[in-house]
């Protein structure tokens, strides 16, 4: 289940006020003891001088797990986005997070992302568009003797969406993720890595004005030196959205 909404209010012709809430439930076929939630704010502001666009937000996430709360997470997030022309978009991106954990405080860490995007918009008549965006980050624990939950992270992402029939957009996007961690597992006397691959297939549709209808299948695979920390993962969703315009 997701729900949420958003807004941009304009100060002036060019900064306006930007927003949006968004809570998410996942629910498990089995083993219910395992599903997830979040409650995710944003606020911030957002300024256009000729084709680029800057933007700043405050963020604050909750995480929880059998709905108990299980990590928080607050910081901030910058963004240049620049317009080349209609048919080109390049964007990079700085974020910052404290993450607090409820019930593990050893794994209470900063965390820092770096990344870059791009998208093109081709002429054919199905309107495709490709986009392509990379990332760095790190995350650092805050506890002294813990360095081996310190983690540089590496990241890939890559998709496109196209339309297939009148109003019926269809959309893929795929994503890599290298987590190398920093030293020595006491426990399995390695250090942890991680290769994390997901796909995401979906349609979007609107069956009237302003309503959008989206299906949509994900995968995801994690592989990890330290098989405990490996696991496969499905996910079927349908999400159902109305856009005002005030």
């Amino acid at each position: 289940m997701l729900g949420g909404a958003g807004f941009r209010v304009p100060a002036t012709s060019s900064l306006a006020y930007i927003g949006n809430l968004q809570f998410a439930k996942k629910l498990n076929q089995d083993y219910q003891q395992f599903e997830t939630g979040s409650i995710d704010l944003n606020l911030g502001i957002q300024f256009k001088q000729d084709n680029d666009v800057y933007s700043l937000a405050l963020q604050d996430d909750h995480f929880y797990v059998d709905d108990d709360a299980f990590r928080h997470a607050y910081g901030a997030t910058v963004q240049w986005q620049s317009n080349f022309d209609p048919f080109n978009q390049a964007s990079l991106y700085g974020q910052y997070s404290k993450l607090e954990y409820d019930d593990n405080a050893i794994r209470d860490a900063n965390r820092y992302v770096l990344g870059a995007n791009y998208a093109h918009v081709f002429t054919a008549e199905t309107h495709p568009v490709v986009y392509l965006g990379a990332y760095y980050g790190q995350e650092d624990t805050t506890k002294t003797g813990v360095k081996f939950l310190d983690q540089s992270i590496y990241g890939l992402r890559a998709g496109g969406q196209l339309t297939v029939v009148p109003n019926w957009l269809a959309y893929v996007s795929a994503g890599y993720e290298l987590r190398d961690y920093q030293a020595e597992d006491p426990a399995f006397l390695k250090k942890r890595q991680d290769n994390q691959y997901d796909l995401t297939l979906g349609v979007n549709y609107p069956p009237a004005r302003n309503w959008f209808i989206k299906p949509q299948i994900s995968l995801m695979k994690n592989d990890s030196n330290i098989g405990i920390n490996a696991f496969d993962r499905t996910t079927m969703s349908i999400n159902i959205r109305r856009e005002f315009d005030w």
